[in-house]
């Protein structure tokens, strides 16, 4: 016994930190001939690896109700290793409810979420929005003072950058 737990240390030392297992469940996931899946399981739950158990639940893709996944899973595995202590993320058949599954998922398995990118003004700072703006503004007022030619007797456009007085922007 202490062989093999020295042997468990070893191989778990050798593992990545963030390494984790998926366990895909439908209606054939311990039903492979030699009891491949079953073993794998095994020696998971033996390294101290987080296990990931998504259930299947669309009938298509070979979803079953949880009691006959249970009624399939070796006896070790349900009784010592108690491989259904924690819960299974259920992968639902309906497009939304399947995305949000599989982000579930993902999130289980390590994933972070992307980062959303924020409007051009807000990352700029409330200033620059506000100089953006009165260049813009200032922009506008010599294109419309050069379309009119000169109708304000020569006046030039101010940058309104918050700092001018109503009586003195054009």
């Amino acid at each position: 016994a202490a062989a093999a737990a020295a042997a468990a240390a070893e191989a778990r030392a050798q593992l990545a930190p963030n390494t984790r297992a998926l366990l895909y469940l439908n209606n054939e996931t311990f039903r492979d001939p030699g009891g491949g899946t079953a073993s794998f399981v095994r020696r998971v739950l033996e390294l101290g690896v987080p296990l990931v158990m998504v259930h299947e639940k669309d009938p298509d893709a070979g979803g079953a109700p949880f009691h006959t996944l249970f009624q399939q899973t070796p006896e070790d595995l349900v009784r010592q290793k108690r491989l259904f202590d924690d819960l299974a993320i259920d992968l639902h058949a309906a497009p939304a409810h399947r995305t949000v599954s599989l982000r579930l998922a993902m999130r289980a398995l390590g994933a972070k979420p992307a980062r959303r990118r924020r409007l051009a003004p807000l990352r700029w700072g409330w200033l620059a929005a506000r100089w953006w703006l009165g260049w813009r503004g200032a922009q506008e007022a010599s294109l419309s003072e050069a379309s009119t030619s000169g109708s304000r007797s020569g006046t030039k456009a101010k940058l309104d950058c918050g700092r001018n007085t109503p009586s003195e922007r054009v």
